[in-house]
């Protein structure tokens, strides 16, 4: 396992400020993650994502791939993505894009991958626009 990098620590900060109604359980992971108190993150985080808080759902997806705090798991990070994905969270999205078009976690598709795509292009997801543009131009 891996420990938590500064830049994941700067995206769950940067979650934690576009979407303050997060509460003290998010709050306390992230004080955790920061100090390196993996258990507690995931005692605070899988509840909530359960819950189906998206931001939350994909912050242990990141978890999961990365093998940040825990034993990666390609498929362990798929679920959480989806789940932050279908309910309408762009990061997710893209991210779950990534693994469908390199077959990490789930089937090589490339038709979810096209799909996963639009949604968070549809979104204003810049990296997503970007990509599907260059899908496009290149046939």
């Amino acid at each position: 396992m891996k420990k938590l990098s500064k830049a994941n620590l700067v995206t769950w900060i940067t979650a934690l400020l576009a979407f303050p109604a997060f509460g003290q359980s998010f709050e306390v992971g992230l004080e955790a993650a920061s100090s390196g108190d993996y258990a507690t993150v995931l005692e605070n985080w899988r509840p909530l994502a359960e819950q189906g808080d998206t931001v939350t759902q994909y912050n242990l997806g990141i978890m999961y791939a990365r093998g940040e705090s825990v034993i990666q798991s390609y498929t362990e990070a798929a679920t959480w993505y989806c789940l932050s994905a279908e309910h309408g969270y762009a990061n997710a999205q893209y991210n779950l894009r990534v693994m469908y078009a390199r077959g990490q976690g789930v089937i090589q598709n490339y038709t979810e991958t096209a799909y996963w795509y639009r949604l968070a292009a549809a979104q204003g997801d810049a990296g997503a626009q970007n990509n599907l543009g260059n899908k496009y131009f290149g046939g």
